[in-house]
C-alpha cells in the first residue's frame, strides 16, 4: 500500500480528418493495448494526455467525435471491461458531450477503475494565447467551462487529484485537491511547443508548495499547429524532477511512487499546519 506504480502514456493527438471515428476507434485500442502490457508490468495506473481520445486539436471535428456521457456511454464499455479484466486504473484526456451542440462540449479526464463508476474531471480554466504572434489558441471556441474541481479519488490506497493543463496556473487547484486529501496531483496536458521554460518551473513548483507527487501527462502532435511540445515528467514532493520524456516523441514512463517521500516532505516543509487561512485575502 505505500508504493504504486504509473506509466505515462505520451502518444499522440492526431486525428486524421478522412476518418476522424477511425482514428477514435485506434486510440480506444491503444489505451487498451496499454492496460493489458502495464498488466504486465505490474503497472497500477496508466495515464494519457489531454484531449488523447479524440485529438487536442481536432476544432470543429469534435460535435462529431465527443465522448458522449447523456446516453448508456456504450463507447467506454470495451476500455471499462479491459480496465476490470486487467486491474489497471486509467485516466485519458477527452472531449465530453452531454447533450446537443453547441455549449455541451467539455474538456475532460476521464477516470476508469476495476468494479468502480467512471469519474469525469472537467477543465476549469480554458487558455487563451498567442503562438508567434497569431491568436491560435481560443479554448472557448470549442469548450465549456468546468463548474466545479473533480473529486480526489483512490487508486491502490493512493489518494488521487486530477487537473488540466491550464488549470496549474491558478494554484488554488493543487491547493484544493491537496487539503481534500490528495497524495498525487495527476496534469494532463498538451503543452504547446515554445513555453518549454512554463512547464519546466510550474509543475516542480506545485509539486512543493503541496508536498505532493505531480505527474505531468502531455500528448505530442506531429501535425498540430502550434506543435505540442510533450516532455511528461513525474516530480517528487518536493520538487525534482525524477524522470521525464524527450520532447515531441511518443514514448512511455514507468515510475513507482511512495507514500513515505509525501510524509517526509510534509512533516518537514508543513505546508498544512503552518497554514494561517484565518489571515489570508
Amino acid at each position: 500500500m505505500g508504493h504504486l506504480q504509473i506509466s505515462v502514456c505520451q502518444a499522440d493527438s492526431d486525428i486524421d480528418d478522412r476518418d476522424p471515428t477511425g482514428s477514435v476507434r485506434r486510440n480506444f485500442g491503444r489505451m487498451g493495448d496499454a492496460l493489458f502490457k502495464a498488466a504486465e508490468e505490474g503497472t497500477r495506473l496508466v495515464i494519457f494526455g489531454e484531449g488523447y481520445l479524440n485529438g487536442y486539436q481536432s476544432g470543429a471535428l469534435l460535435p462529431e467525435i465527443a465522448l458522449r456521457l447523456d446516453g448508456e456511454q456504450d463507447q467506454l464499455e470495451g476500455l471499462s471491461a479491459a480496465v476490470d479484466g486487467t486491474g489497471v486504473s486509467l485516466v485519458f484526456g477527452a472531449t465530453t458531450s452531454r447533450g446537443s451542440y453547441p455549449g455541451s462540449l467539455y474538456n475532460s479526464a476521464v477516470v476508469l477503475r476495476p468494479g468502480e463508476e467512471p469519474i469525469v474531471v472537467d477543465k476549469t480554466h480554458l487558455s487563451e494565447f498567442r503562438y508567434e504572434g497569431e491568436p491560435v489558441v481560443a479554448e472557448r471556441m470549442d469548450w465549456a467551462v468546468g463548474d466545479q474541481l473533480g473529486p480526489v479519488f483512490d487508486v491502490d490506497g493512493f489518494k488521487i487529484g486530477v487537473e488540466i493543463c491550464h488549470d496549474i496556473v491558478f494554484p488554488e487547484v493543487a491547493r484544493s485537491n491537496a487539503i481534500r486529501g490528495a497524495e498525487v496531483i495527476i496534469n494532463v496536458s498538451a503543452a504547446v511547443g515554445g513555453f518549454g521554460w512554463f512547464w519546466d518551473a510550474i509543475p516542480a513548483t506545485r509539486a512543493f508548495e503541496n508536498c505532493v507527487w505531480f505527474v505531468h501527462a502531455t500528448v505530442v502532435s506531429e501535425e498540430g499547429r502550434p506543435p505540442l511540445l510533450g516532455h511528461s515528467r513525474v516530480i517528487s514532493p518536493v520538487g525534482s524532477v525524477v524522470c521525464e520524456a524527450p520532447d515531441g516523441v511518443e514514448t512511455t514512463l514507468t515510475y513507482t511512487l511512495d507514500r513515505t517521500s509525501v510524509w517526509r516532505a510534509r512533516a518537514s516543509l508543513k505546508p498544512f499546519t503552518e497554514r494561517r487561512p484565518d489571515i489570508y485575502e
